[in-house]
Formats: C-alpha cells, structure tokens, sequence
C-alpha cells in the first residue's frame, strides 16, 4: 500500500456557495494521506471564514490568506508551502470522485509516470452526480511519452485534459522548475507545454474522476476579453521553435490561425478596435512567414484568406451561423 503524502492545492476566491462541497469531496478521498492546502486569493465573502472552520475540523488542512493576486499567483503560493512528494491542483467550485487521488497515484507509480491526467465531466449548478466504486483494474491506462504528450494538447479527445492544470496529480519536481504566469488569464495553456518539457512519460486514466463545473461568474465563462489565450499559444510557438519541433510547430500554428479568428470574432465595440487590429495583423505576418504550413490545410487556409481579407465579414458570417445554430437548436 502507497503511503507517500499527497499536496492538494485549492486557490479560492469568492465561492462561499460552493467551497464546501469541493472540501468535502476532498477530505472524503478513499486515500487519506494528504496535505489540503487552501489559497484564500483576497475573498471578499464567506470564503475566508470557511477555510478557517476546515483548518480547525482537520488537521491535515493548511490555510493562507493573501491579497488578491489572482488563480496563477494563488497557485504559487500553494506549491511554496507544499510539502508532498506529489502534487495536485483542485479549483474551488468544483469537486473530485472519492477515489481521484487513489487511482491517479497508484496509476502513476505502476507506470513510473510523472504525470496522471484523468478524464472529466461537466456539471451544471445544482446538479448531482452519481459516484460508483470504480475497479482500477478495469480502467484503461494509456501510456504517452513526452512528444506524444505535446500531441495531446491538440488530439480532439485529450487537448482539454492535456492543457488544463486541473485534472491531474504531478511528482513535486515538476514545480520546482516552473510557476505560474501571475496577471495573465489563460494560465493553463501557457504552462501546460512547459510542463510537458519537464516529464518524461505522461499517462491517460480513462476514468472520470473530476467534476467540472459550469457556473456563471467564473473565469472561464466571464465576459473579459483579452488577447492572453493568443499570447499564451505565440509562446508556445517559440518553446517549440527553441526546441526545434517541426511537426509540432505545425500543429502549433494551425491551432493559432483558429483562436485569433475565434478571439476577433468574440470582440464587440469600438473599445477593441486596436486588438482586433493587431490580431488580424499578428495572423497575417504568421501566414506570409509560414505559408508552407497553411497550405497544407485546405479548409483552414480558405477560412485565413477569407479572414485576412474581409475580417469583419468574416465575423459577421460566424456570428450569423452561430445565432441561426441556437434558434434552431
């Protein structure tokens, strides 16, 4: 039986509605060996005192209590106050399956892993889940080296598991070498192919043992608008050019061409003018300097030079489409 201590990370910041249930979901885990660190990132709610009340009922909870900094910079402050041989981040509206833990360490150590990735599932407010016991000996456990792992990031089923920092469980060194990008959104994307440059075998549990959940007022569904995810995917370009993969670089820039016209498309008013701008001129230069890439996807290249062309018409088409899609939907 594996006894190594487990750090799980939880930065929070006003989520007094739905602290307790992600608590409970952990301290509740079949594997009991953990050091629940709870980031208190500036609340101005209940939240605060609900990390003191756990801090009293368990022994095992640490908590800090810091000026906003946001979830990259709470994040920091967990891993510096970690003491685990393994590590784990868990975001405070959710909550994971009893056994989250359990299985994503055992599997990580049968494989000689660095990284256990898990699969997810959506949840919306008030909705319940249903937990099973769930044999590990009936899950399927993928093994991926380092470049297969980088692939991840854009396979159609892994990229979200691959690319979110939540969803998996680390060996501590990882985090000795790499932090968070504190004052950017989009965190997750600009470390995960970091992250991946650190390991050397990454494995897949097809097993959902974290509840995603989907909830107005969170980062993810928030109405900001900014060029991070843009920014977070031109550093990924140059880690890959610094590392000279080629292929990867290619994906890389694919998946580029797509969240500007994406993030242009989601821009509404005068105010974005200049960011629109800059992306359409940032995706024009990407397309002159690497047209080579571009041209071997036929249906991506039709939408750039429609996109480079007639950006705002472009736009309007997208948003059509899109609107018709819910009417008839």
């Amino acid at each position: 039986m594996v006894n190594d201590l487990v750090s799980v990370i939880i930065p929070i910041f006003n989520v007094e509605n739905y602290l307790r249930k992600c608590l409970e979901s952990v301290r509740n885990q079949s594997y009991q060996n953990l050091e629940i660190i709870l980031v208190n990132d500036g609340s101005q709610d209940s939240s605060g005192a609900i990390c003191d009340e756990y801090c009293k009922k368990d022994s095992r909870v640490k908590c800090i209590h810091k000026k906003n900094g946001g979830l990259s910079d709470a994040r920091n402050a967990g891993i510096e106050v970690a003491t685990g041989e393994y590590l784990c981040f868990i975001d405070s509206d959710d909550s994971i399956h009893k056994q989250y833990v359990e299985i994503l360490l055992r599997s990580l150590k049968k494989y000689d892993a660095d990284i256990a990735v898990c699969n997810f599932q959506r949840v919306q407010e008030n909705e319940i889940t249903f937990e099973q016991e769930i044999d590990l000996s009936e899950i399927c456990v993928n093994a991926l080296n380092q470049d297969e792992s980088w692939f991840a990031l854009y396979d159609d089923k892994l990229k979200f598991q691959y690319t979110t920092v939540w969803s998996k469980l680390y060996k501590r060194y990882i985090f000795t070498a790499l932090h968070f990008p504190v004052g950017r959104l989009n965190e997750d994307s600009a470390t995960a192919h970091q992250i991946i440059g650190l390991i050397g075998k990454s494995i897949y549990v097809d097993a959902v043992l974290y509840y995603y959940l989907i909830r107005t007022g969170s980062i993810m569904n928030s109405n900001i608008k900014t060029d991070d995810g843009v920014k977070a995917i031109e550093d990924r370009i140059s880690y890959f050019m610094s590392q000279g993969k080629q292929r990867l670089l290619e994906k890389t820039y694919c998946y580029y061409a797509t969240m500007i016209m994406g993030t242009y498309c989601s821009l509404s008013g005068d105010e974005y003018d200049e960011l629109r701008n800059s992306l359409v001129a940032r995706l024009g230069t990407a397309y002159k300097e690497h047209k080579y890439i571009f041209n071997k996807h036929r249906k991506l290249l039709i939408r750039l030079n429609f996109f480079l062309i007639m950006p705002n018409v472009y736009r309007f088409l997208v948003r059509f489409i899109k609107n018709n899609i819910k009417r008839i939907g």
